[in-house]
């Protein structure tokens, strides 16, 4: 079991400390896509912006956790970023459950229409710096949607309206993306809501990223195929798709089509049966411990997490 250890017990209100950091996270984006403007997008563009927003999450959140909340534990433990061997059980559980979930959905598009793979030739420079893009991506992601952001919201209105917040919120922003749809949203939110239960469930990101990055990595690099509306991570294999655009999900991927939203739906509940409810952190304040004991219900009662 993980211990928090909190300095002072006289912090502002999570609220307050959830708003701050939406701030935060606005201010980040704005100066990463500054600098993304100015290379351009290219395989080292996209690896240097996803590497730069991931740094400076982590400092931003670290510097969030050490002084506002007093936290004088390891801070990758409080920012729901454990390192055990824990850790790369849940990474790996996550990438399979990914990869599984999106081999399952082109399975259904091949059977209802048409799936067509080209081999363009490896680039392997190119390869490598779309990886690395993808895991950056989806841990900036997790960060931002089920980091330190979701953890003050569920201390301040409890599990259920804070994933339910971000889960939305996490769809809305993929308004912005190209070729966007609302069918699109909808199911960007409800895989938001996924990866949010695998947090709560598991009090850490380790899971909810690998399922994150699993999915990228294989719509991606692996089936070459839309990412999101972007279809710039191919660097091997180029796939088409053909159908009715419920199907498909038409120029915005996969991840705008009906087969998708059954999926991610099945998905939720597997998750919810296989992923245990595990004990929250003991949390010790000037000396004090007080073991915060999780309520029958999927979230975690108020603190730190």
């Amino acid at each position: 079991m993980r211990t928090i250890i909190i300095a002072s017990a006289r912090r502002p209100p999570a609220i307050v400390r959830f708003l701050l950091s939406a701030v935060i996270v606005f201010v980040v984006y704005f100066m990463a896509g500054t600098v993304f403007g100015l290379i351009g997008s290219t395989p080292l563009a996209r690896a240097v912006y996803a590497s730069v927003l991931l740094l400076m999450l982590l400092w931003s959140f670290s510097a969030l956790l050490f002084s506002l909340d007093q936290v004088r534990s390891p801070l990758l433990d409080a920012a729901g970023l454990p390192l055990d061997t824990q850790t790369w059980r849940d990474a790996a559980a996550g990438l399979g459950f990914g990869v599984a979930a999106v081999s399952v959905v082109v399975v259904v598009v091949a059977i209802g229409g048409t799936v067509r793979f080209e081999f363009t030739g490896l680039h392997p420079v190119a390869f490598l710096l779309s990886f690395w893009a993808l895991v950056a991506a989806a841990l900036v992601e997790e960060l931002v949607f089920r980091g330190y952001p979701l953890h003050r919201l569920i201390e301040a209105i409890g599990a259920p309206a804070a994933v339910t917040i971000t889960s939305c919120l996490f769809g809305l922003a993929h308004l912005r993306n190209p070729h966007a749809s609302l069918v699109g949203a909808i199911n960007t939110a409800a895989i938001g809501a996924l990866l949010a239960i695998t947090y709560v469930r598991t009090r850490a990101l380790w899971l909810s990223w690998g399922i994150h990055f699993g999915w990228n990595l294989a719509l991606g690099l692996g089936y070459g195929l839309v990412v999101s509306g972007y279809s710039e991570f191919s660097a091997a294999i180029t796939g088409t798709l053909g159908g009715p655009q419920w199907l498909t999900g038409g120029d915005y991927g996969i991840e705008a089509s009906v087969t998708s939203t059954i999926v991610i739906l099945v998905l939720i509940l597997v998750l919810r049966v296989l992923v245990k409810q595990r004990p929250a952190p003991e949390v010790v304040i000037t000396g004090r411990p007080s073991r915060i004991v999780p309520e029958p219900t999927d979230g975690p009662k108020p603190g730190i997490q």
